[in-house]
């Protein structure tokens, strides 16, 4: 299960590394990364997908603040610089 981690906070996600164009589902909130399971494997064969499960959702780490827009979106930059 590969995770990311940011100061102490486990980010999942899947990758699957299947061409030269990268790939990013980010799902809204409550959702986790499966929500974008069909897309994922449309798009597996000729891009690099990732999937990403935001904090507080799947398998990712579920602190008890950091849920406001402005750090779940400095949580997807800082993914996507990684």
């Amino acid at each position: 299960m590969p995770h990311a981690q940011r100061d102490g906070l486990r980010l999942y996600y899947e990758r699957d590394a299947g061409g030269e164009r990268e790939l990013l589902f980010v799902p809204g909130w409550c959702c986790d990364h499966t929500f974008f399971a069909p897309q994922f494997e449309h798009f597996r064969s000729n891009c690099s997908v990732t999937a990403l499960a935001l904090r507080g959702c799947g398998r990712s780490d579920a602190p008890a603040d950091g849920y406001d827009i402005s750090t779940l979106a400095d949580d997807v930059a800082w993914f996507c610089a990684e």
